[in-house]
């Protein structure tokens, strides 16, 4: 009886962790950080699917449901470190160099992929591998790798509470910032009992750790059900406490605001495709981080989406005045440098293609 509450409780916390996945992608003016999440959620999820399969025993028979195991470990900590980098930054953009993250997720995966080749071509007896203390001399750096990569996920849980906490204020009984450090915390005490599973070969280890998980995700989901703009909501509560000693403090914002009014209104700057937040900081003596606190605390934006909105308007006027004009060329004249750019933030803007603009309008 027991048994079968624990495998129910962590079935549902995978489910869960895939319609969050879901949920995340459906959102219509998606951003970075949704996608982020929705990977974060969707490896989560599978990861208890997995766990019940080895404290049920189903993978016994059923081997295929271990699968890419450590990869679904390892690509964990790149996804938390972006989830990290969207929080305490403005732009909606991946972070450079992204690839470098997720070298050592790949390398889990071209080991899980030779493991299954193995196994297949008769060379490995089982994928249970992990599970056993006689694992094959030729996998030992893998099983070592395994839990490093759990280790790893510890490090960047640690870090990301860190960030989190200064940003709480308990007397304000923000729940969103509460529920997500409490889910963090958690997080981090069901991997540190993971990793000790992997150590000592302990399924009952793996079995707490999946049920802390699953509890976890049954409770934030509704959450993030609640509020769609959980991630945005969250990060604009943790960047008040990154602007708490303002970088403008003391100084006269409004002849900046009106400059960058004359900018983008009567210069028209935004139709450069080069155009970067340091170029604009430049043209209003700013540093780049000034700009994007002024942005953000005045008009509540970004730079990417300041410069998109006049970068759409215009295209909604050309679209309408022009209808015999290309949208593509639309789309460079106001700025854009591709067509996909253009039609994400013309869709984030009216919530339909520049097409169904077009056409809605005309026939108006």
């Amino acid at each position: 009886m027991l048994l079968e509450i624990e495998t129910f409780i962590t079935l549902l916390g995978g489910a869960m962790g895939l319609l969050a996945a879901i949920g995340q992608l459906l959102i219509p003016d998606k951003r970075s950080e949704n996608y982020n999440l929705a990977a974060l959620s969707f490896a989560l999820g599978l990861l208890l699917f997995q766990n019940v399969a080895v404290f049920t025993g189903y993978c016994i028979n059923h081997q295929w449901t271990l699968i890419y195991h450590m990869t679904l470990i390892w690509i964990q900590a790149p996804l938390l470190y972006l989830a990290y980098f969207y929080l305490t930054n403005t732009e909606d953009k991946y972070p450079e160099r992204i690839y470098r993250f997720f070298i050592p997720s790949i390398i889990a995966f071209l080991l899980d992929t030779v493991s299954i080749i193995a196994y297949l071509t008769g060379h490995l007896p089982n994928l249970l591998w992990i599970f056993h203390d006689d694992t094959p001399s030729w996998l030992v750096l893998k099983k070592y790798l395994l839990m490093a990569g759990t280790l790893q996920i510890i490090i960047y849980l640690i870090v990301f509470l860190l960030k989190m906490l200064p940003a709480w204020k308990f007397s304000e009984r923000n729940s969103i910032l509460s529920v997500t450090i409490s889910y963090s915390f958690s997080s981090l005490i069901a991997t540190t009992i993971l990793i000790l599973g992997y150590t000592t070969v302990n399924v009952q280890y793996l079995k707490t750790a999946a049920l802390i998980a699953a509890v976890g995700l049954i409770i934030i989901y509704p959450l993030g059900q609640r509020y769609h703009r959980f991630f945005q909501i969250l990060r604009t509560e943790v960047k008040k406490e990154k602007y708490k000693k303002s970088l403008l403090e003391g100084r006269d914002v409004t002849p900046v605001m009106n400059q960058l009014i004359l900018l983008m209104d009567e210069q028209k700057l935004y139709r450069d495709e080069n155009l970067t937040l340091k170029n604009l900081a430049d043209c209003v003596t700013m540093t780049p981080h000034q700009l994007s606190q002024l942005l953000n605390d005045r008009l509540n934006t970004n730079f990417s989406s300041f410069v998109n909105r006049y970068r759409v308007t215009e295209a909604e006027q050309i679209l309408i005045e022009k209808p015999d004009r290309p949208v593509l060329a639309i789309a460079f004249d106001v700025g854009f440098n591709n067509k996909t750019s253009f039609y994400d933030a013309f869709s984030r803007f009216n919530g339909i293609s520049p097409h169904k603009f077009r056409k809605d309008k005309l026939k108006n």
